[in-house]
Order: structure tokens, then C-alpha cells, then sequence
């Protein structure tokens, strides 16, 4: 009994986990810039997939800019009529 419970919380933990990373990676990533120096963004059609992307492909959703992310966060959390 005590076995089917601990394999049970095991995959229901590691399925939680894995749902976390794909949640992370498909809405809360930034793209990398292609030339840190002069902040260009990195553009899949110009320059490629990005080598932290080849695995798994690109994310439906990313941002150019780190400060982009903090924008809309900040939008939201007003949106949501947080101080």
C-alpha cells in the first residue's frame, strides 16, 4: 500500500515539475541578443535558432528584452488592481 502511494507522489511530482519548466520555457523566456554592445535582439529568421533552443525548438512566446518582460508584469499586476 505504502508503495503505490510513494510511486504515485513521485509521478505526480515529477509531472508537476516538468509542467512547471514547460510552463517557464513557453511563456517567461528572453531571447538572447545576437550583439550584446548595441542590444540587438536575436532574430530566428536572420540569424538561426538560438543553441539553448535546437533541442526543443523556439518558445510560442519570448521576449526581446528582459525589459520587455518587466513591462508587461508591471501591466498586469496593475491590470489586476494590485497597488
Amino acid at each position: 500500500f505504502y508503495a503505490t502511494l510513494l510511486l504515485v507522489g513521485t509521478l505526480m511530482f515529477i509531472f508537476h515539475f516538468i509542467f512547471e519548466w514547460l510552463y517557464w520555457r513557453e511563456t517567461q523566456c528572453v531571447m538572447p541578443y545576437w550583439n550584446r554592445a548595441r542590444k540587438v535582439p536575436w532574430d530566428p529568421v536572420i540569424h538561426g535558432t538560438p543553441h539553448r533552443f535546437r533541442w526543443f525548438g523556439l518558445p510560442s512566446m519570448w521576449f526581446t528584452s528582459s525589459d520587455a518582460y518587466v513591462d508587461l508584469s508591471l501591466w498586469i499586476h496593475h491590470a489586476k488592481g494590485h497597488p
